[in-house]
């Protein structure tokens, strides 16, 4: 049964039938590579569909987008047949795929306007990706009709509890949450605290709503294929990020624990905390917490001037200006540290700090000047090479 909305007056000259599968049902279960644009192919995806999994609704929607194409085309109506599918992962991805798939179909048929086929609401969420590029003058939502007998009723419930132990999204959502939930049931009964069945049900279901509420686990999944995508192109800088970043944290965490000790002694925050910080844990300590930081931090540069020497693309100066910097930093931060504390010299922090200026100073002032005798020198010889 299709039900049908929204149509105009006056019909565009050119209708693209646009059939969307939002969570790419035709590519995972049939390998049907999108888009499908023209009659017979998306004819032949429709089979080859059909022959896989006769009982997806997916394949009576598109069934159905081929019927409104072949209505339009008796009516003399210049129109063409589409197909385009998201991910199976849903979310920003799947609308992303939508769009991409939908523009290079318009590539291929400049439509006026779409004649959207879905088989429900979900396929229907992209109305507005697809409204954003071309109108929309009508809705088909394909709704398949079903017996309602016993052992029909019975044969569907077994067929959509197959759906819900193979559909990824499904599973998660039917299967893992009340699995976690039996499993803490369990753990609290053989702990003689069952009667906190309650609260714990109510922790993981708002762990479960904050989650899919703010998208963590599309931004989670995201971030791991950054991630995946850096350490396959950058490992070294990929792993000296990383290290760095621990490095970096414990810094912090020994800095910080300094001066709330610091707080927690004098009962207020002392104008000594900038000092307390950066000297961390004792400032007769070999090694410091503004060791472990500036350490953090040329680990980093480091990394980015392997990275850059071993993919061939040139070491930038200033990253080796930045290494030398933060190297001499050091001693200029220590000297801070002591004044704020009433232990250091001022003579010492003004060489530190002139020292650090100067020779930093004099590194770019020689990497300017190479870097302009070397493109002085490309460009003589285009020039050379020209005549």
């Amino acid at each position: 049964m299709a039900s049908e909305e929204s149509v105009p007056e006056q019909f565009p000259r050119k209708v693209l039938v646009l059939y969307v599968d939002r969570d790419d049902d035709l590519g995972f279960k049939a390998g049907v590579q999108t888009p499908v644009v023209g009659r017979e192919d998306n004819l032949k995806a429709a089979i080859l569909f059909a022959l896989k999994d006769p009982e997806d609704s997916d394949v009576n929607a598109l069934f159905a987008a081929i019927q409104i194409y072949d209505e339009l085309k008796r009516s003399n109506i210049d129109c063409e047949l589409a197909t385009i599918t998201g991910s199976r992962r849903g979310g920003l991805e799947a609308d992303l795929k939508v769009r991409e798939q939908l523009e290079r179909v318009l590539k291929v048929f400049n439509a006026d306007g779409v004649i959207l086929v879905s088989d429900g609401v979900v396929d229907e969420q992209v109305l507005p990706i697809i409204q954003s590029r071309v109108p929309v003058i009508s809705v088909r939502r394909i709704v398949v009709q079903q017996s309602r007998g016993i052992e029909e009723t019975y044969v569907m419930l077994i067929r959509y509890m197959h759906k819900v132990i193979e559909d990824p999204r499904l599973r998660k959502l039917f299967l893992g949450i009340p699995g976690v939930f039996l499993m803490v049931l369990s753990v609290l009964a053989v702990c003689n605290l069952i009667q906190y069945a309650g609260l714990a049900l109510g922790i993981i279901l708002s762990f479960v709503f904050i989650v899919k509420g703010f998208s963590l686990d599309e931004r989670f999944s995201e971030f791991y294929e950054r991630m995946s995508r850096w350490w396959s192109e950058a490992p070294i800088l990929f792993f000296s990020s990383v290290v760095s970043i621990i490095t970096f944290l414990a810094g912090l965490y020994i800095g910080s624990s300094s001066v709330v000790e610091l707080i927690m002694k004098e009962k207020r925050l002392s104008s000594y905390a900038l000092g307390h910080f950066l000297l961390a844990p004792q400032p007769t300590s070999p090694i410091h917490a503004i060791d472990i930081i500036l350490t953090a931090i040329i680990l980093f540069l480091i990394g980015r001037v392997l990275d850059s020497w071993l993919s061939e693309r040139g070491v930038q100066w200033r990253d080796l200006v930045g290494i030398v910097f933060f190297a001499m930093s050091r001693q200029t931060l220590i000297e801070l540290a002591l004044i704020i504390m009433n232990k250091g010299s001022l003579m010492l922090l003004i060489y530190w700090t002139s020292a650090t200026i100067a020779i930093c100073a004099s590194m770019i002032v020689l990497f300017a000047i190479r870097e302009r005798v070397h493109k002085k020198g490309e460009k003589s010889q285009r020039i050379r090479t020209s005549s």
